[in-house]
């Protein structure tokens, strides 16, 4: 379709001002030769007349030379026009931006197909119609009045139109974005005499601003909680932060945390935050209600997400609308907080816009909603920690309040058995001593002869309170240690010379027991200890092997072995030793056989080990197999003061 015909004014003005000039000229001219030839009145007129005659002639000759110039020239600029105007309509055609041309009656005289497409008009529907009819919308969905019309702007400004966002709903109920550039197209007195209207689908470009923006807001949210995660002390700054974190930072209308109530199996809005968190309240709706009505419920019962992208058109929302008086928001959705034993809670978001909730950033705030609740379920775990380890203190602070009462309690029993022993010690001493000295002066004959069965019966009594008194010594040394009276007397010693001063104290009893009993050891084995504990230890130890051996013999030795020095009595031919791990407690008997009946106290080997402790040593018993035992006394070569009991 033309918009525009080419008019004759330009060839009729032209034709004007060459005739005038011609004509003018002409006349100038002619007169002056005219007057020049004639040679009366009446030649000139004749002449007058012939100049007429040819100024007519040459003026008919000369517009119809320059009429027909023009016109070849007038169709000549039409049929460039035309073919200019036919180059304009392919190439309009072949791009992908609509193109309108409107004219001043406000209706479109010419359309690409995109422009067609895109406003779904066919060209007799643009033909017929004002642009004010194509159904175009404004940024808030409202239609366009007259005045907001692209075109009609370049008409009442004379200056184009860039950049315009326009949508508009087609019939199959598409919604498409649009962007809208119009240019005037110039006529005479500086009107335009039409306009040129691009049309550009930017729906993905739309979409894709949209993406963003829920992404950047879904981001904020993301990076807000991560703070709160990491700054949170309890489940409820956690919850609260979470809520306050997708209010102020992710921009939702309304942000709401239900706690699930488990006496009442309520769910109860406990945080909330966002612009219509005033309208919410305090609510609470039962967590078991049916799902058909309220998606919390479903939510709870199966732990999935619920979304709802148009949440005003939503039926199963209604409750939620009902609660809030009012729609609120164009998307909604719901993801369970749960933990290790069940779903505690919901976070639910409610949104302005609607499709906010794609998939992008629901699997983002579904990630988020298990993170909180991994983080809630460290927080108690530690709350439990914690108390167990407050309870675990305080358990602890009375044991050893306990320990402290007993061990103050067992200190004083043993204060006062070692103060009972060492009365008793002291107690018997006196009158066993007068009765080995007397049976001892009977013994020997000093009284008078005796019969073989009086000196058998005084050896008897001689014997024994030998016993006695021996027990009453290790007695006093029990007690004296246990007391912490026990003191040293570290002098220079030879052990080889302690060794055997010490088996011939023994010696008697091992030959009338038939018991060989053999010493060995270098001599010059030198010591720097207290001389008189050693030998105590060595004599409680021959005495021990002595006792234990029947048909055998007991070896004694001494040796030097680095810093120490070694003391080993092995008894052999004796029974075999049993329980040799308790040999060194109190009134424990050295662990024979039952039939085996020692004179032994079982106190002796308790004193020979407190005693080796007290000089820093050590003292050990193996058994041999066979029969026997090795009693080993390591003591240092040179007391340093380390000893204990």
């Amino acid at each position: 379709m033309r918009l525009f015909k080419a008019g004759a004014s330009s060839v009729a003005l032209r034709t004007a001002l060459a005739y005038f000039v011609g004509a003018g000229l002409w006349v100038m001219f002619t007169d002056r030769v005219l007057e020049s030839m004639a040679r009366d009145m009446r030649s000139l007129a004749v002449l007058d007349m012939f100049s007429d005659l040819a100024f007519v002639a040459v003026t008919g000759v000369f517009l119809y030379l320059l009429i027909r110039a023009e016109a070849g020239e007038a169709g000549e600029s039409a049929r460039r026009l035309e073919a200019s105007e036919d180059r304009l309509r392919r190439t309009v055609e072949t791009v992908s931006q609509g193109i309108v041309l409107v004219g001043r009656d406000r209706r479109a005289q010419f359309a690409n197909a995109p422009a067609m497409r895109i406003l779904g008009l066919s060209a007799e529907e643009l033909a017929s119609r004002t642009y004010d009819e194509w159904g175009l919308l404004d940024a808030d969905g409202h239609p366009l009045s007259n005045e907001e019309c692209a075109p009609e702007v370049v008409f009442s400004t004379g200056a184009p139109v860039l950049g315009l966002r326009r949508s508009i709903v087609r019939r199959d109920g598409t919604s498409v974005a649009l962007e809208l550039d119009a240019a005037p197209l110039p006529g005479g007195a500086g009107r335009p005499v039409g306009a040129t209207v691009s049309i550009t689908d930017i729906s993905e470009h739309v979409e894709a601003e949209h993406r963003l923006r829920r992404l950047a807001r879904a981001r904020a949210f993301a990076a807000g909680a991560m703070q709160v995660f990491a700054r949170a002390g309890t489940p409820a700054a956690l919850l609260e932060g979470l809520c306050h974190a997708a209010g102020e930072r992710g921009g939702f209308e309304l942000a709401v945390v239900w706690i699930l109530e488990e006496e009442s199996g309520l769910l109860r809005s406990t945080y909330s935050c966002g612009a219509a968190a005033d309208r919410l309240g305090s609510a609470s709706v039962p967590a078991a209600s049916d799902a058909d009505e309220w998606p919390l419920a479903e939510v709870v019962r199966t732990g999935r997400r619920y979304v709802s992208n148009d949440a005003r058109a939503d039926v199963r929302l209604s409750a939620w609308r009902d609660a809030m008086q009012g729609p609120v928001g164009g998307s909604w959705a719901a993801f369970p907080l749960a933990s290790e034993t069940g779903p505690f809670g919901v976070l639910t978001l409610a949104s302005g816009s609607k499709g906010f909730f794609g998939a992008d950033v629901v699997d983002l705030f579904d990630s988020l909603a298990q993170d909180a609740a991994f983080v809630i379920a460290r927080m108690h775990a530690e709350e439990r920690r914690m108390r167990a380890e407050e309870e675990l203190h305080a358990h602890k602070e009375h044991l050893e309040e306990l320990v402290a009462e007993r061990t103050e309690q067992l200190g004083e029993q043993r204060r006062a058995s070692s103060e009972l022993l060492a009365n008793m010690s002291h107690g018997l001493r006196r009158p066993l001593n007068s009765v080995i000295g007397f049976t001892g002066v009977l013994l020997e004959g000093l009284a008078g002869d005796l019969t073989a069965e009086q000196r058998f019966q005084l050896g008897m009594v001689n014997r024994s309170g030998r016993v006695l008194l021996s027990l009453a010594n290790d007695l006093l040394d029990i007690a004296r240690i246990e007391g912490g009276r026990t003191q040293l007397d570290v002098a220079e010693a030879d052990g080889t010379s302690l060794l055997e001063a010490a088996a011939e104290l023994v010696r008697a009893d091992a030959e009338l027991k038939g018991t060989r009993l053999r010493v060995s050891g270098r001599p010059g084995v030198h010591m720097v200890t207290d001389a008189s504990k050693v030998q105590q230890v060595l004599l409680h130890l021959l005495e021990e092997a002595v006792e234990g051996t029947r048909d055998g013999a007991v070896e004694a030795s001494v040796t030097a072995s680095g810093e120490d020095v070694v003391f080993r009595v092995i008894e052999t031919g004796g029974p075999g030793r049993e329980d040799v791990g308790r040999l060194f407690d109190e009134f424990r008997r050295t662990g024979r056989a039952p039939d085996d009946v020692p004179a032994a106290s079982g106190l002796a080997l308790a004193v020979s080990e407190r005693l080796a402790l007290s000089l820093g040593g050590s003292l050990t018993i193996e058994p041999v197999n066979g029969g026997g035992a090795v009693f080993t006394l390591r003591v240092p070569a040179v007391y340093d003061g380390s000893g204990a009991v």
